[in-house]
């Protein structure tokens, strides 16, 4: 990533544009310090979509899976894995 002062970005813009979208982010910096990334649309819409929860996630391919006759397993079957006992209490001091 190259790093572009406010000044420089704003003399620099076509080409600064350009080389984002070709996949190369562009920081620019205020004073040294960096304030803002120029980035493709694509990596922008990618990092911008939201995700999914876990547990959406599951239930979606759960129910994918239901509906192509793939057997997975269910809650009850996968509810005696986990270890249940009580443990110990660490000692953090």
């Amino acid at each position: 990533m190259s790093d572009f002062s406010i000044a420089e970005a704003k003399a620099l813009f076509a080409q600064l544009v350009r080389q984002a979208e070709s996949g190369q982010p562009v920081r620019i910096t205020r004073r040294g310090r960096p304030v803002a990334v120029l980035v493709s649309e694509s990596a922008y819409a990618q990092w911008a979509t939201p995700r999914r929860s876990l547990t959406d996630f599951t239930q979606s391919l759960r129910a994918e899976a239901a509906s192509t006759g793939m057997a997975l397993f269910d809650d009850a079957e996968l509810s005696g894995l986990r270890d249940r006992s009580e443990r110990p209490v660490p000692d953090l001091a």
